[in-house]
This record gives C-alpha cells, sequence and structure tokens, in this order.
C-alpha cells in the first residue's frame, strides 16, 4: 500500500477574506492559511484506522453545502459553524466606577458581524453570556442593553468576594464567551472545487459531526468524517457501507 503520491499531489483552494489562496498541504504553513497539519497522512494515519482510535490527531469533518454553487451561502454556513468568540468582535471591554455603581461595559462591532457574516443581535449575545460558565455567573436581570451595539454588566452580589473582584473575574473572562458557532469546532474553511466548476464545500477541524450535519445549509447526506469510530455511532449506515 503507497499512499504517499496521492498525498503529496493534494492541493486545497481556501477562501479567506483577504482573497483566495490555493496551496498544497506541505506548503500550507508559510501561507498562513491552513497548518500543515491539517491532515495526518502515511504510517501515522493508517495506524490510527486499523487501531480504531478514538481521539485522532486530526479529526477532519468534510461537509457538502445545499447549494454547493453558492460561494455566499458558503461563508454564512461557515460562519454558523466556526467558533466566534466575544472578544473577536468587540471594540473594548471595560471596567467603570462610579460613586455609587460599578459595572463592565462592552461595544460590539458591528462592522466586524457584517464582515463575519453573524447571524447575531445584541440580545443574542446577551443571551449567550448568561448561559455561558463563567467564574462569576451573570444572570439576565444584570445586563442592560444601551442601544444596539452597547451594553452594561452589573457584578452579582457574591458572598465569596467583593464586587471589585468580581468585576475583574467578569472583565478577564467574558471575552472567551462563544456568540456563534460550535464549541467542538477549531475552525472551518471553504474549499473551492475547481473540477467541478467553482463548487464549494467546507472542511471542518472538529469532532463535533452531528452538529455540523445538522446546521442550516448543510446536506448532511453528502457529510462526512475522518473518524471511523463517530461515523459509526452517529451514521452506522455509512460506516457499514464504507466498511464492506
Amino acid at each position: 500500500l503507497f499512499a504517499g503520491e496521492p498525498s503529496t499531489q493534494m492541493t486545497l483552494k481556501t477562501f479567506h477574506f483577504a482573497g483566495v489562496a490555493s496551496m498544497n498541504i506541505t506548503q500550507a504553513c508559510r501561507k498562513n492559511c491552513i497548518s500543515s497539519q491539517l491532515f495526518l497522512q502515511g504510517v501515522p494515519r493508517i495506524k490510527e484506522i486499523i487501531n480504531g482510535v478514538k481521539l485522532i490527531s486530526t479529526p477532519i469533518i468534510t461537509a457538502a453545502l445545499a447549494n454547493e454553487k453558492d460561494e455566499k451561502l458558503a461563508r454564512r454556513v461557515k460562519a454558523r459553524i466556526e467558533k466566534t468568540t466575544l472578544k473577536e468582535i468587540c471594540d473594548y471591554i471595560e471596567e467603570i466606577y462610579l460613586p455609587d455603581d460599578c459595572f463592565i461595559l462592552l461595544k460590539i462591532n458591528a462592522k466586524r458581524v457584517r464582515l463575519l457574516q453573524l447571524e447575531v443581535t445584541i440580545t443574542s449575545i446577551a443571551q449567550c453570556i448568561c448561559n455561558w460558565k463563567l467564574p462569576v455567573p451573570v444572570k439576565p436581570q444584570q445586563i442592560r442593553l444601551l442601544g444596539k451595539t452597547i451594553m452594561a454588566i452589573r457584578p452579582p452580589e457574591v458572598a465569596k468576594c467583593s464586587k471589585m473582584m468580581a468585576i475583574q473575574y467578569l472583565k478577564y473572562n467574558i471575552g472567551n464567551v462563544v456568540i456563534k458557532g460550535l464549541p467542538g469546532v477549531v475552525r472551518c474553511v471553504i474549499h473551492a472545487d475547481e473540477k467541478k466548476g467553482d463548487s464549494y464545500k467546507l472542511l471542518v477541524e472538529g469532532t463535533d459531526f452531528q452538529a455540523v450535519m445538522a446546521t442550516v445549509g448543510i446536506d448532511g447526506r453528502r457529510t462526512y468524517f475522518n473518524n471511523a469510530l463517530t461515523v459509526a455511532e452517529v451514521r452506522p449506515v455509512q460506516y457499514f457501507s464504507f466498511v464492506f
């Protein structure tokens, strides 16, 4: 069994906001688009398959789009899958101290939200903050929305620490709240297949196969995962058709 030549000839077409880049796997790291370790190749990969490794080194989901000719759809679906944190779309997260009050003030960068094609609002972001497991939990009554892009978050009355300490905890942890995407996904790129005439699909680095299949805009029937054991759990028919 010799898989070296097909692997070295493999080429990716990756779309990103700076433009279009084409690279092969061994040159990917220099292009700063996809790590050269995106696909594990050769003997290590064969060993993973033979040994039935549950947690493989490079989990890649190949997700087909409902309309594979629509580049705009590809970008929207990418935004639904790829994990985006609050700090990535904030202009600032600041501590505000007044004589009779103190709170965290943050402003959402609406231009960046549009650029990333994120389907979020200030209300949905506030809900994500409340649902996230922060060191200092935030409840809906602590959040005050000041327009479409600004919100103030007051610290809770925590017996274990002062309000000032609670604000410090919030400031340094709230930026990590995931406001869009799947927590089990590291990143997602758009792959353009020139052989099919500007046909697009998504390459997802992560393990949440079932959630990716269920994402709006994804054709779950033509979505595949390189982890055989996970496929056997989620889609046993596909797994056994592959084996036999």
